[in-house]
C-alpha cells in the first residue's frame, strides 16, 4: 500500500513593514467615508434620548461580553455610546 505524501509546510509570510501596516489601517477607517456611508449614530438616527436603552440591552448580550478581556460596565457602555453618536 502507498506510504501517504507528507503536507508541504507552508511558507512563513513576510512581516508587514510599519508604513504598510499603517497604511492599512489608514484605509479602512477612511473606508466607510469613501463608501458615503454613516460613521456617527446620529447619522442613523439614534439621539440622545435613545442611549439608555441602547446602553442596557448591549449589557444583555450574552456572547461577546463575557469574552471579552476587559470587563464592560454599565457606564463603559454608555461611554461608547456617547462617543459614536
Amino acid at each position: 500500500r502507498p506510504r501517504p505524501r507528507p503536507r508541504p509546510r507552508p511558507r512563513p509570510r513576510p512581516r508587514p513593514r510599519p508604513g504598510q501596516v499603517r497604511y492599512f489601517v489608514q484605509s479602512l477607517a477612511s473606508l466607510p467615508q469613501q463608501l458615503g456611508l454613516p460613521t456617527r449614530l446620529s447619522q442613523v438616527g439614534v439621539t440622545a434620548a435613545d442611549l439608555q436603552l441602547l446602553t442596557e440591552e448591549a449589557m444583555q448580550q450574552t456572547r461577546l461580553l463575557p469574552n471579552n478581556p476587559r470587563e464592560v460596565l454599565l457606564d463603559d457602555a454608555r461611554q461608547l455610546y456617547e462617543a459614536a453618536l
